[in-house]
């Protein structure tokens, strides 16, 4: 896929680290809550579907997420995308597990 170069940081400019790892952050938490929530609503009609819908979602968001991390005004919220879903997933199989829902 290519890019413009709009969309590619400018190496000039500094990266703005404190509020981009604070926004990555609460991306992060966000994306996890979100993959609990969906969970949590589908799994009252079985665990296992709970756990196949939070796969649908993160699927879903991933790759869109992915695409995102490259633009310079969307790269924080994204990788807080990723980490999120890559720490709601796990959660989800361990509420599964453990057999809450």
């Amino acid at each position: 896929m290519a890019y413009d170069a709009e969309d590619l940081p400018d190496p000039d400019e500094p990266t703005p680290w404190t509020l981009g790892v604070l926004l990555a952050s609460l991306s992060a938490v966000f994306t996890t809550c979100v993959s609990i929530g969906v969970y949590d609503v589908v799994a009252q009609t079985h665990i296992l579907l709970g756990v196949a819908a939070v796969l649908v979602v993160c699927g879903g968001v991933a790759p869109t997420a992915w695409i995102w991390r490259r633009r310079s005004v969307l790269r924080w919220p994204s990788w807080g995308a990723i980490i999120g879903l890559a720490v709601g997933v796990p959660v989800t199989v361990f509420l599964a597990a453990a057999g809450i829902g």
